[in-house]
């Protein structure tokens, strides 16, 4: 990343400004131990983009829904030498305070809506958690189409079974407890519109799945919390054309079953091997911090079985000791009662 650290900042200034822009969506590693307090988990989701083929040195990149700026700044890490980033005033505050905080150059942020996007051309426009916020997600498509001229790569919660893959679901109130949300797009139906957009090679690829999920999803039903048809966070990738660089691979590269936990072509092997081993460790460090969780709650719940049962066996002693109390003074009150002399 072509960026300076400031070596002036007070590192509380730096905790207090970050303070000052909460709330933010992405964690985005500032200085040292400092990152922005985020919950989006944004290193998972670039080590997966990350392992396609998508070339960013020396392209111009449109980050579309930037948030703070994460996918920019990284695709500007990786040789882009043209990035702008567009989102609604509080992300685009974030973005800016990281860019002059580091420093940062080649890269631009703008409040900008995608349904209005900049007057301009991109090789790359990246669509990363966007298209399930959006009321009328196939017209920002077609938007951003207009402007893309080579690639467009999507990161998004989808249907993908094959009962509702070509569907959308329309979000009502909420989806998986977050009232953000206004569809759930099928997979086939996400690839329907980028085709109809112009851009006819479209490949998909799915996250690696864990056998639980607390965010509103239960993989025993295979129901959101609201009763909505399963969903999974995919990617995917629609070219234009396709040239010698990508040939190989999207001929190689099937749809990959939803069931998939990791590629299975030998480019996707070669590429992933570092990131299977790494999601794996991040997969079992964070199920074994639940199952942490878990089990403090469970002993803790027995500690307060055991002391609400401690405590009436005090209560007893105590109302034993009370019904003493009163015996012993109903003793010493007693009238003394004088014998006569015989």
């Amino acid at each position: 990343m072509t960026s300076i650290i400031n070596p002036n900042i007070d590192r509380s200034q730096l905790q207090n400004k970050l303070k000052e822009l909460a709330p933010w969506g992405q964690s985005i590693h500032v200085m040292a131990d400092i990152h922005t307090p985020g919950p989006l988990d944004t290193e998972h989701r670039w080590r997966l983009l990350d392992s396609m083929p998508v070339n960013f040195k020396g392209k111009s990149v449109l980050d579309a829904g930037c948030n703070a700026g994460y996918f920019a700044f990284k695709a500007e890490e990786m040789g882009a030498n043209r990035v702008f980033g567009i989102d609604c005033n509080h992300y685009i505050n974030q973005a800016n305070f990281i860019k002059n905080f580091k420093k940062i150059k080649n890269v631009d942020f703008a409040v900008c809506s995608v349904f209005d996007p900049p007057k301009k051309e991109f090789q790359i426009s990246l669509i990363m958690g966007l298209l399930y916020h959006l009321k009328h997600p196939f017209l920002a498509i077609e938007k951003l189409a207009k402007i893309t001229t080579e690639m467009i790569v999507i990161e998004t919660e989808a249907l993908v079974s094959p009962d509702d893959t070509h569907k959308m679901q329309f979000v009502e109130h909420t989806f998986r407890n977050d009232d953000s949300s206004w569809w759930v797009p099928g997979e086939e139906c996400i690839k329907g519109f980028l085709r109809t957009c112009g851009f006819p090679h479209v490949k998909s690829y799915y996250f690696p799945q864990v056998p639980e999920n607390p965010f509103g999803f239960h993989y025993s039903t295979g129901k959101t919390v609201e009763g909505f048809p399963a969903s999974q966070r995919i990617m995917i990738i629609a070219r234009k054309h396709i040239n010698s660089e990508t040939e190989s691979f999207f001929d190689e590269l099937p749809n990959v079953s939803p069931s998939s936990s990791f590629p299975t072509t030998s480019y996707e092997k070669s590429q992933n091997s570092q990131l299977k081993d790494q999601t794996s460790h991040d997969s079992n460090f964070y199920w074994e911090e639940v199952n942490e969780y878990k089990r403090i709650k469970q002993n803790l719940e027995q500690k307060n079985t055991e002391l609400i049962d401690y405590i009436e066996v005090l209560e007893k002693e105590r109302d034993s000791w009370k019904s003493a109390h009163e015996e012993l003074v109903k003793t010493i009150e007693k009238p003394h009662i004088n014998k006569p002399f015989s």
